[in-house]
């Protein structure tokens, strides 16, 4: 390719040629083109453009706070739902807690007349049943 066609890459400096027009520095300051040519903004103007952007903070301050509310609420559904979760198993072995006590009291039983010398039909059942 020739040089011609393409302009030199700007990127190491090297190849560029300068004009005599070239040495335009744009403004770093970010001024408006009013305020560039000595116009001062009036209160009233600023007043207007902080309206328009605290409307819509407001729609988004509301939108937030809705989602927060909505969060809230789901949260508290949430919580809900797991201590029901939990008072039903809670439920479920307090249940199997009394449904062992009574099972041992039932074999403190057949002990107590198995120590009189007596065999109760219960203990010949589960002999029985284990020998099977």
């Amino acid at each position: 390719m020739s040089e011609g066609k393409h302009p030199p890459s700007k990127a190491g400096g090297e190849g560029v040629k300068k004009e005599k027009g070239d040495d335009f520095k744009p403004s770093t300051s970010a001024a408006s083109p009013q305020q560039q040519q000595g116009v001062k903004r009036t209160r009233k103007s600023r007043v207007k453009g902080s309206r328009a952007s605290s409307s819509t903070g407001r729609v988004d301050a509301r939108a937030k706070l809705e989602r927060s509310r909505q969060s809230a609420r789901e949260c508290r559904a949430r919580k809900k739902l797991r201590y029901q979760y939990l008072e039903e198993l809670v439920s479920k072995r307090e249940q199997a807690i009394v449904q062992l006590k009574k099972e041992l009291d039932s074999h403190i039983d057949i002990c107590k007349k198995i120590d009189e010398g007596v065999l109760p039909i219960e203990a010949a059942k589960m002999i029985y049943e284990e020998v099977k």
